[in-house]
């Protein structure tokens, strides 16, 4: 059973606010990622605090199709595609005795300071775990609107909120980028599933800000309850600051998201998210994610299903190590294509 969040009052009139009115990167290195460019977030929780979290352009065709999947998806009955099952990377696992091997082998390849990355892996069929750094506290960026949604499906499933429920907005909310909420005249309020909707699928920063000062505004401290969630102790005060985390509590929320039926729908708004990029640039059928980046960091975080059921987590957090896209296909290509491998020694 999931833990009930532990609650921290703060002033009502504190406005945390995940993103600010800073413009788009123009950097020729984001050109093509309409990401947005933040002030540093080292603050206290009693300062205006800031995130990153980056947005996708999605035209009016691809929010069709958007739609059109999620009435397919709602049920959370992601399928593997043939693609996947064929070993994509040409690799013979057979030389590998464990995922430790499969994931160490593939930071050498890409001569990456271990130091910088930060990964989890969790196999619910198989039982393997790989973890590095997954205690390093660092700005989690967008990754974290995985655990905001479910702690409101949380007040959803205990009769706090619904689904309709109508959240307050102000203007100072605002940022721009991505989504319907963003993009569109602002309204007084918005109903709870049109602002986790745009959170996760577009990465609507305005709509997170809104569900942020709606938290804190009615239940206490957003970052305490967000750490409650996952579960994990003994951690450093560093990760109360607004919008940290850790390869651990990403993942340990990521298996509840994973496992509860109640968390169905966000499954399956994750599933519309980032299409064949990041960790769904080799594996995209049967993959629930979200990414997020700020400053130097770059993240990703996902769900593999097959036949309707959770087959593993996969996190991974980088420091320092720019645009590693690639890196992140390969890592969730590695360990699907391990997966299957050790299924068909076993069949």
């Amino acid at each position: 059973m999931l833990r009930k969040p532990f609650f921290l009052l703060l002033s009502s009139s504190l406005l945390l606010v995940a993103c600010d009115n800073s413009q788009p990167e123009t950097s020729e290195q984001h050109s093509q990622e309409p990401d947005q460019q933040l002030e540093n977030n080292n603050q206290s929780q009693d300062d205006q605090l800031v995130n990153l979290s980056p947005v996708q352009q999605v035209s009016e065709i691809d929010l069709d199709v958007l739609l059109a999947d999620s009435q397919e998806s709602e049920s959370n009955s992601f399928t593997v595609s043939d693609e996947t099952q064929n070993n994509q990377s040409g690799i013979d696992y057979s030389q590998y005795a464990s995922i430790d091997e499969v994931i160490q082998d593939l930071i050498r390849e890409y001569k990456f300071p271990s130091d910088q990355l930060g990964i989890m892996y969790s196999n619910f069929v198989t039982d393997e775990n790989f973890e590095l750094n997954p205690d390093w506290i660092i700005h989690a960026a967008s990754t974290n609107k995985v655990g905001s949604a479910a702690m409101f499906i949380d007040l959803i499933e205990s009769g706090e909120l619904s689904w309709d429920s109508q959240i307050p907005f102000s203007e100072d909310y605002y940022e721009e980028g991505a989504g319907n909420i963003t993009n569109n005249p602002f309204e007084s309020s918005y109903s709870l599933e049109d602002l986790i909707y745009n959170s996760i699928v577009f990465s609507d920063n305005t709509a997170w800000n809104t569900l942020i000062n709606y938290y804190s505004n009615n239940y206490g401290s957003f970052q305490h309850a967000l750490i409650e969630k996952s579960g994990i102790s003994q951690v450093s005060d560093e990760i109360y600051n607004l919008n940290y985390g850790s390869p651990r509590s990403l993942n340990e929320i990521l298996k509840q998201v994973a496992t509860d039926p109640k968390y169905e729908k966000l499954v399956a708004y994750m599933g519309m998210a980032q299409p064949n990029i990041r960790f769904r640039l080799h594996v995209d059928e049967g993959m629930a994610t979200k990414y997020g980046q700020y400053e130097e960091g770059y993240h990703d975080t996902g769900i593999y299903f097959e036949n309707g059921e959770p087959v593993y987590t996969l996190v991974l957090m980088s420091r320092s190590l720019g645009m590693i896209d690639s890196f992140m296909g390969d890592l969730n290509l590695r360990v699907n294509e391990w997966y299957h491998y050790q299924e068909s020694k076993n069949s």
